[in-house]
């Protein structure tokens, strides 16, 4: 066996080898690297699925179709959760594309916890999931995923940002 093919056969098995050990964390790295080159900002994705359910949204979040995506060619999108009266929906916007999909209601219920919860905070908030976005990444970063949820009494937005490489999280007062 040449020296090249034994140096080769070494560092594959080396990668798979850590690639068992480690698969979180890899798994991580290719999401946030497939992140970055995703033409669609999630404040754009908000805004087309309000513009598609006539709602208001209170959860969006960025999804691969698998973990190897962005290497094969495969899809990525954004699961946009919109309230609108009653209803709270799921909105799918094509990362690439920018294509809306069709809402797919997710509860219609109103006695549901997360309803009720989800219900509150669109209430309460006086910022759009979007502007929230804008804030957040002023500061630098791209954001990634963003909710609203109550605080501390307070309500408003957890945003998690890709930013050169590593994630963090910030949140943005939205009383």
């Amino acid at each position: 066996m040449s020296r090249f093919h034994w140096i080769s056969m070494t560092a594959a098995i080396a990668y798979t080898a850590a690639c068992a050990v480690m698969p979180a964390a890899i798994t991580r790295a290719t999401r946030i690297t497939c992140f970055d080159v995703v033409p669609m900002p999630l404040k754009d994705a908000v805004q087309s699925a309000e513009i598609q359910s006539g709602g208001k949204a209170v959860d969006a979040t960025f999804r691969l179709s698998n973990e190897m995506a962005c290497m094969e060619g495969g899809a990525s999108h954004y699961d946009v959760t919109v309230i609108a009266g009653s209803t709270l929906t799921l909105v799918q916007v094509n990362a690439d594309s920018r294509q809306v999909q069709a809402g797919r209601r997710t509860e219609s219920i109103v006695a549901t916890n997360s309803f009720r919860s989800h219900a509150t905070i669109a209430d309460r908030t006086r910022l759009s999931l979007s502007d929230a976005i804008a804030i957040a990444e002023s500061h630098g970063g791209k954001a990634r995923e963003a909710h609203a949820e109550i605080s501390g009494g307070k309500v408003g937005y957890a945003i998690r940002l890709a930013d050169r490489g590593s994630v963090r999280t910030t949140w943005v007062d939205g009383s």
